[in-house]
């Protein structure tokens, strides 16, 4: 099974929506669900608040006043439970979301597309013409850049796939050739795939033969060959040389990892309970999922993963009054970029290596940091607490993970490659040259095994 898309341009309400149209209100009488998730204003971890509580007391102390939130909740819904037809006719979406920020400036031809005020529900879906929120919601895509809605053919590869259904898109920003096929390369990505991570722990445990990678998260296969669907015509030549001689590994196809039923079948115990760990642990920063519910790991998934910030606690902070600013697992604010800051990198590169909480100068410790200033202790961090250190010298210049690691790193090219050896690009000489050549002086691929 193939899935996927990737978002460097597309109108996303997210999980903005993601309140309204979960909520099992249709009447003003009754706007509730049955719980939401707040984060503790003390420790920052996760507390669900139900329907019938009001006061609820977190694990750290901390007492938190369900009843007020479950206040503002009711009678924010209550008052957007239906907009004036006129208005709606107008205005669709923007009846009621009148002062959401624009995703991105853009996005001016999805406008065009859909109307004035309905260019939503080209990535979003549901209905700008209805004026009740639950018919106007119907259907409604909360996430458009979530990759199994993309897998379908909706939101995100609307535009960014090989056979888009509204428009073409290239986007020049983050290369000069142009960067297109985003659905096709991403789904194929190490990152939706994690067959390094996979492959490496298994092959750690005896479960398979090392080197051999065979499995990714989901089964998938490479029908347009190995020519890359992007970068320049030497980029082209190079990779098909480096197939060609071994250098780098391209795979036609990857296996789906066992389930832990097959897996339990195939190895026994206790070893196939190392599927069951990475399922559980590893495999949650994979593109497909929105990253584990805690402090500094929530994201969106799928596109959104990387394009759509996101704070820490994943309170809305933007200028929508229909949504929510008490409940998390919330983008920032509306918006897409198509630069992310390295704070978005860390919500995932914390685990093995560290290379995000390092880059960004902070040291994991048994230890919690310094208390602050109420008296209280630092919040954890990805689960984690941390001590601040020296950042990494080319963050301390100001640069971030994008200014190296451009489209060919994250999305792919398309081939489908086990590890980051044979995937990454970017290489330090890229920039920093030789002690006897400029960078500029050296060929492409230098530093691989067909170029020394």
């Amino acid at each position: 099974m193939t899935a996927g898309s990737f978002l460097l341009q597309s109108v996303w309400l997210v999980s903005l929506l993601g309140a309204l149209s979960t909520g099992r209100a249709v009447s003003s009488a009754t706007a509730i669900q049955e719980a939401v998730d707040v984060a503790c204003p003390t420790c920052g971890q996760t507390v669900t608040l139900g329907a019938d509580d009001s006061t609820l007391t977190c694990s750290c102390g901390e007492q938190i006043d369900a009843a007020a939130i479950w206040e503002r909740r009711t009678a924010r819904l209550n008052k957007y439970t239906e907009a004036n037809s006129d208005v709606v006719a107008q205005r669709g979406c923007l009846a009621c979301h009148r002062d959401i920020s624009v995703i991105n400036a853009k996005m001016a031809f999805i406008r065009n597309i859909g109307g004035p005020g309905k260019g939503c529900v080209v990535c979003h879906e549901g209905d700008a013409n209805a004026g009740r929120r639950d018919a106007a919601h119907q259907g409604m895509i909360r996430n458009p850049a979530d990759l199994w809605e993309c897998a379908k053919g909706r939101g995100c590869a609307k535009c960014h796939s090989r056979n888009p259904s509204v428009v073409d898109v290239m986007s020049m920003a983050t290369d000069p050739l142009g960067q297109r096929f985003h659905v096709y390369r991403v789904e194929r990505s190490l990152m939706s795939t994690q067959m390094g991570i996979l492959n490496n722990a298994l092959a750690a445990n005896g479960l398979i033969p090392i080197g051999t990678r065979p499995y990714a998260n989901f089964d998938c296969d490479d029908p347009l060959g190995p020519v890359p669907l992007t970068g320049t015509q030497a980029y082209a030549r190079w990779v098909a040389e480096a197939i060609a001689q071994g250098c780098i590994d391209r795979r036609d196809h990857a296996m789906r990892l066992p389930t832990g039923e097959q897996a339990r079948e195939r190895w026994g115990l206790p070893q196939a309970m190392m599927v069951d760990y990475y399922r559980k642990e590893c495999a949650r920063c994979h593109n497909w999922g929105a990253g584990k519910n805690q402090r500094g790991d929530r994201r969106g998934s799928g596109c959104a993963g990387c394009h759509v910030p996101y704070s820490n606690d994943a309170y809305y902070e933007g200028t929508d009054e229909t949504l929510s600013r008490d409940e998390i697992r919330k983008p920032l604010r509306h918006e897409i970029t198509i630069a992310p800051g390295s704070v978005m990198c860390t919500r995932c590169h914390t685990r093995g290596k560290r290379i995000g909480t390092s880059y960004e100068g902070l040291m994991e410790s048994p230890f919690q940091s310094p208390w602050r200033k109420d008296g209280h202790g630092q919040m954890k961090l990805h689960g984690k607490s941390y001590i601040a250190v020296g950042c990494d010298v080319h963050r301390s210049h100001e640069l971030e993970c994008a200014d190296c690691h451009t489209s060919i790193d994250i999305h792919g090219d398309g081939n489908i490659y086990p590890t980051t050896d044979h995937a990454v690009e970017i290489e330090c000489t890229d920039c920093h040259g030789t002690p006897e050549a400029y960078p500029w002086q050296l060929p492409t691929g230098y530093g691989d095994c067909l170029v020394q």
